[in-house]
């Protein structure tokens, strides 16, 4: 389960990640758009639902404090991306959810960007994070059901087969600080 729950000394303890998380960019548009290309090509994990086009990302996820888009970034490179845009009032979604290629075999990168997601999410009051996944992603599926994401219910979207689970944010512990 996703929680930030974490002890005074865990920080200094824990070995530094090769990567961090920042808001998204201008500049970062053409990594960005490879990432997302790549994943569609290759079988991403999970799909990318009214995201809006790449030109429109600023406005789509920066435009409301309560909507975001980030970015991983290790040595200057954009290796991972999500965002979130609220779906209805409480329930927010997760979209655009990327990991390079050259860095999947490391979920910390994907479980930062869901755990910064999470958290602002929260933050700004909603009690639910949703994400669709396709039918086909097993390692998707994975990923959300380790991370205490609840399967909800099987749906089709633009007349594709997706998955929908979702995430209880008001069960999440505060980060200590």
């Amino acid at each position: 389960m996703l929680s930030y729950k974490t002890g005074e000394n865990s920080a200094q303890n824990a070995p530094q990640d090769p990567f961090h998380v920042r808001t998204f960019q201008a500049s970062d548009g053409d990594a960005v758009t490879r990432l997302y290309n790549d994943g569609v090509l290759h079988g991403g994990d999970v799909e990318c639902v009214d995201c809006g086009a790449f030109s429109r990302i600023s406005e789509t996820y920066l435009s409301r404090p309560q909507d975001h888009f980030w970015v991983a970034e290790a040595d200057g490179k954009v290796i991972g991306t999500v965002a979130i845009c609220e779906d209805e009032p409480s329930v927010a979604h997760l979209h655009w959810l990327r990991v390079d290629q050259q860095w999947q075999f490391d979920n910390r990168v994907a479980l930062r960007l869901v755990e910064t997601a999470a958290k602002h999410a929260r933050q700004y009051g909603y009690l639910k994070l949703i994400v669709h996944t396709r039918v086909d992603a097993a390692k998707a599926i994975e990923f959300f059901e380790h991370r205490g994401f609840e399967f909800n219910r099987a749906r089709n979207v633009e007349g594709t087969p997706r998955l929908e689970f979702y995430l209880h944010l008001y069960e999440l512990e505060p980060q200590v600080k």
